[in-house]
């Protein structure tokens, strides 16, 4: 078990992203007039990810509460988060959810890539670092 830099014990460790990331958050279908449906959804952006979990940024007012389960969208693949804690950010109007995610195989793969994005970029510092010292 890991401890990341709020404090969470974690079971796999979280990387912060070196850059940022939105994920379509509270997708939600509603039907429109002559019955045609349309999608609904907030942006967000991720802070840290794991393989199983993430830190999310989301706009306020919110009504999501601890145990809910969302729907959202990473790179054009659905799936859905259970909401393990939240916190006000600093930042007026905004609220970080720390989130347990449901995989499905398509977000899994797209999670997969992000991680080995940043840990690249992790070792692309480290080798730089080294080479400096």
């Amino acid at each position: 078990m890991t401890s990341g830099h709020d404090g969470i014990d974690r079971l796999l460790p979280r990387h912060e992203l070196p850059f940022d990331l939105e994920i379509e958050w509270d997708v939600t279908q509603a039907r429109g007039l002559f019955g045609k449906s349309s999608e609904n959804a907030v942006e967000a952006r991720l802070r840290d990810i794991s393989l199983d979990g993430a830190l999310i940024e989301v706009p306020m007012p919110s009504h999501n509460e601890l145990g809910d389960r969302v729907s959202i969208r990473f790179r054009g693949e659905a799936g859905t988060v259970k909401i393990r804690h939240r916190r006000p950010t600093t930042t007026e109007n905004r609220m970080l959810y720390g989130v347990q995610i449901n995989m499905t195989p398509g977000l899994r793969e797209v999670i997969i890539d992000v991680v080995d994005q940043i840990q690249g970029t992790d070792r692309q510092l480290q080798e730089q670092w080294e080479r400096a010292h």
